[in-house]
């Protein structure tokens, strides 16, 4: 009998595809924070001779997001794989990208046509992955600091929750 759903799929089995998905925060206040306790820590530990230790950057923690999903793509080809991302005012689905290759039906069920997924028989594609993981990671905190900078500007207290760093944050 097969022991994982990829076995069971692989063997005829209408078992449905194994999914993972990874949701960031990317707020650039969380970020900024975290940079900041990077950049003491490390004018200390460079005064000591020795190497950075964090905290991570999100540069550091989007790289392992994409090795860990490309790592789970290798568990079988139906594998397929989801990654959200949320600043304090807005959320997105980051891959796969509406228009960027594929659809949310494609990455789960596979292509609407049947056969053997997007990139003959992988379901992932690593490197298309990468590049809209990295997009829309970037766009998603472009428009939540230029959100911030511009209430900032207007002088605005906000009335959400959820600004960080004790900010409110008006979406």
């Amino acid at each position: 009998a097969p022991h994982t759903p990829s076995e069971a799929t692989m063997a005829g089995s209408s078992s449905p595809p194994d999914l993972l998905a990874v949701v960031l925060d990317v707020s650039p206040s969380t970020w900024g924070h975290r940079d900041l306790v990077r950049a003491a820590k490390d004018k200390a530990n460079a005064a000591k001779g020795k190497p950075s230790t964090g905290p991570a950057t999100l540069d550091d923690v989007v790289t392992a997001v994409l090795a860990f999903g490309t790592a789970f793509s290798c568990l079988g080809r139906d594998a397929a794989v989801v990654v959200a991302a949320a600043t304090e005012c807005e959320a997105a689905v980051l891959y796969p990208r509406k228009g960027g290759g594929g659809c949310m039906g494609e990455a789960v069920d596979g292509p609407s046509g049947g056969g053997e997924g997007e990139q003959g028989g992988r379901r992932i594609d690593a490197g298309a992955m990468a590049e809209q993981v990295r997009l829309g990671v970037a766009e998603l905190v472009d428009r939540s600091a230029r959100r911030q900078a511009e209430e900032a500007a207007a002088g605005s207290g906000g009335t959400r929750r959820g600004g960080g760093a004790g900010r409110p944050t008006r979406c």
